[in-house]
């Protein structure tokens, strides 16, 4: 197992929000670096989107980056 330095800052947030979550403060790490490792890049989604969809759809390839983005907002706060 490795260590890692965390800013007193952002260990505070993490211990929160494990509090929060009923995890421990190394729980809550490893889930969210699982998840940022695992997340595609709001990139290559556009590109995907915009590929598939440029049809149907009437945006730009400029504004999809803007699109995933608030549906991502969207679908967290479900």
């Amino acid at each position: 197992m490795a260590t890692l330095n965390i800013p007193g800052d952002l260990y505070t947030q993490l211990q929160a929000k494990a509090e929060a979550e009923g995890k421990t403060v190394d729980e809550m790490a490893l889930d969210t670096l699982r998840e940022s490792l695992d997340r595609e890049s709001i990139t290559d989604m556009a590109d995907r989107f915009s590929k598939k969809y440029a049809s149907r759809v009437k945006y730009t390839p400029e504004q999809v980056p803007d699109v995933v983005h608030e549906w991502r907002k969207d679908q967290h706060g479900r």
